[in-house]
């Protein structure tokens, strides 16, 4: 059920996003737009109409998972206890036997259980829900970047911002990163240079080229954040997991690193 859930949600997400994407391309189009807004919109076409088929693959990933499942229990779990059950019922194994076979399928119950409850501290990345939420904040991303091409908004160099700090919000809290310095740092980058930026280049290249520039550089920001993000969430497992690990802080690594890289070579 939960699984017909998400993909009917993802299929419906790629539709609303494609049908605002036509649409713009649309209006554009018919306005005679400069070019690049029309290159523009075809991309944001081209992304939704890839996410309403990645939902839909992922509907046919999810029911070949679910027989092959169901098969694996009828040919291998299934078929390897009922040996035991049935030596079990007509008492042939002696008790100390069951208690050692007894022993060793606890253990790999509790080896389960741990890969589980690892697994459920750090979202995996080709899980369902991960897949769904991306797909949201796609939305929301999109969304609030064709509002900016069709409309002139105050303190605008300002609002980039937003784009940046989408992607860092959605993946510092789906990873639980925020108490880390380093995720912080990661956010005063697009705080710092965008605007400033911004202002350069629509002096330098006008305002439909920054558009470009800014849909560009955000998008690459929102996957090399989501590549830390997860590397920070590895370490904080490998910390929880491992009594006494301790990473050395961002800053002095920054600093050690950039001093042995000055020193004078003999």
């Amino acid at each position: 059920m939960a699984e017909n859930v998400t993909t009917i949600t993802s299929a419906f997400v790629g539709v609303l996003l494609l049908m605002a994407s036509l649409y713009s391309l649309y209006v554009d189009y018919s306005s005679m737009r400069p070019e690049i807004y029309v290159a523009i919109d075809f991309v944001l076409v081209i992304i939704s109409s890839i996410i309403l088929g990645g939902s839909l693959k992922l509907r046919r990933r999810m029911t070949a998972y679910t027989v092959a499942a169901n098969r694996a229990f009828d040919e291998v779990i299934y078929n390897r206890l009922r040996p035991i059950m049935e030596e079990v019922a007509i008492g042939i194994l002696e008790v100390n036997e069951v208690k050692t076979k007894m022993e060793s399928l606890e253990k790999t119950v509790a080896s389960l259980e741990d890969k589980l409850s690892v697994r459920a501290v750090a979202p995996e990345t080709g899980t369902a829900a991960f897949y769904m939420k991306t797909i949201i904040a796609m939305l929301v991303y999109f969304g609030t970047y064709l509002f900016m091409i069709q409309f002139t908004i105050p303190y605008e160099n300002y609002l980039y911002i937003l784009l940046y700090a989408y992607w860092w919000f959605f993946f510092t809290f789906e990873y639980r990163v925020q108490h880390r310095t380093e995720a912080w740092i990661a956010l005063s980058i697009p705080v710092l240079l965008v605007p400033a930026g911004s202002i350069l280049l629509r002096v330098l290249v006008g305002l439909t080229m920054l558009m470009a520039i800014v849909f560009l550089t955000s998008m690459i920001y929102g996957y090399l954040y989501y590549r830390y993000a997860r590397e920070l969430r590895k370490e904080e497992l490998i910390k929880e997991s491992a009594d006494g690990f301790r990473r050395e802080p961002f800053l002095k690594k920054i600093v050690t690193d950039l001093i042995e890289y000055l020193k004078p070579k003999s």
